[in-house]
């Protein structure tokens, strides 16, 4: 069977074969056939005529463009919804523009938002705290764009060590702080007039952002940033080496180009350093040899928590890393134990 059908104001024709077992026998099965996704097979939006064996022509053809003029009519209201809600997302988050310019402005805190903002320093709890002063604090930012839009993120305290060094410790994931110097606090903190990034705990240890002033929302790494700064030459062949082995320190002396053969040396010839995120119960950093790191992170929108292991820099990976399981139905303990059985392999090659 066949049907020959004249599509569009071209008056193009068209011609479908049916196959036997799906032949409509009937008037409705032959509605249905046409009115399913067989017709939506062209690109032309208005059927003229249809014809086959049957004297359903006319009625067909209404059929059909109605379906059609339904179409047409959803893709306008989905525009206009869409239209709706982007002028929703801009007045919002210019209101969050405007709690940013309150927050960052010392003398003007009747804003409720804003003073629940500064309450909230009192919920974090930075590690090492005995070891120096609190000089200033403050709440950080609201987000002005994305899934977050209007959470506070990043707040931070100016301290003083016992050699009266001033430098920064930053808040940017569940027990996680990182340090920057004094002199980086416009580069990271409020790069432009009403931008301030929000700076976040890569899954590969370094604190990093996608929403740093015209970059594309490209993913920036601060410890990138903040070394660039200071040499301005391009170095396409070095990378950027945490001198104390620790990636949450960014303050600009503890950061320098490098070989990746001065950094592996760099690693051989210094103990795994504490880092400022904690290992998890039962793991100590005695427990984790050479080459093998921890991790953990958020995934999935109701950003549940997952840790896992990896070996990086040795010299027989053919990869950048190795990844251990992130399943959290397996016990930590078997994770390293896995992951250490996975690094004698790469040792024994």
């Amino acid at each position: 069977m066949y049907l020959l059908i004249y599509t569009g104001m071209s008056v193009t024709k068209k011609i479908v074969k049916v196959s036997k077992d799906k032949q409509p026998k009937t008037k409705v099965d032959l509605i249905k056939f046409i009115v399913n996704d067989n017709i939506n097979n062209f690109d032309d939006t208005e059927v003229i005529k249809i014809i086959n064996n049957t004297d359903d022509n006319k009625y067909l053809t209404k059929t059909i463009v109605k379906k059609n003029k339904t179409i047409k009519d959803k893709d306008t209201s989905d525009q206009s919804n869409e239209i709706k809600e982007k002028r929703k997302y801009e007045k919002r988050s210019k209101s969050v523009i405007e709690l940013n310019r309150e927050l960052y402005n010392d003398n003007s805190k009747d804003n409720n938002y804003v003073k629940d903002a500064w309450k909230t320093l009192d919920e974090y709890n930075i590690p090492n705290k005995e070891k120096f002063t609190i000089i200033s604090a403050h709440p950080g930012h609201f987000v002005t764009m994305g899934y977050d839009t209007g959470s506070l993120k990043n707040p931070y305290w100016l301290v003083k060590d016992k050699d009266n060094k001033e430098f920064y410790i930053m808040y940017c994931f569940k027990d996680t702080y990182t340090y920057f110097s004094k002199e980086e606090f416009k580069e990271i903190i409020n790069p432009a007039i009403d931008i301030y990034p929000t700076w976040h705990f890569h899954t590969t240890g370094y604190i990093a952002t996608k929403s740093y002033p015209n970059h594309d929302n490209t993913m920036i790494y601060l410890h990138q940033l903040v070394c660039k700064k200071y040499n301005v030459k391009e170095r396409d062949n070095l990378s950027v080496d945490h001198i104390n082995q620790n990636k949450l320190d960014n303050q600009h002396t503890n950061l320098r180009f490098a070989t990746q053969s001065l950094q592996n040396e760099n690693r051989g010839k210094r103990k795994r350093q504490c880092n400022a995120r904690p290992l998890p119960e039962g793991v100590t950093h005695a427990d984790i040899p050479k080459y093998v790191v921890y991790y953990q992170g958020t995934y999935g929108p109701q950003k549940k928590m997952r840790n896992w292991f990896c070996i990086e820099q040795h010299p027989k990976l053919e990869k950048r890393r190795w990844e251990g399981t992130k399943s959290m139905a397996i016990d930590i303990k078997e994770k390293l134990k896995q992951t250490k059985e996975k690094l004698e392999e790469y040792d024994k090659m």
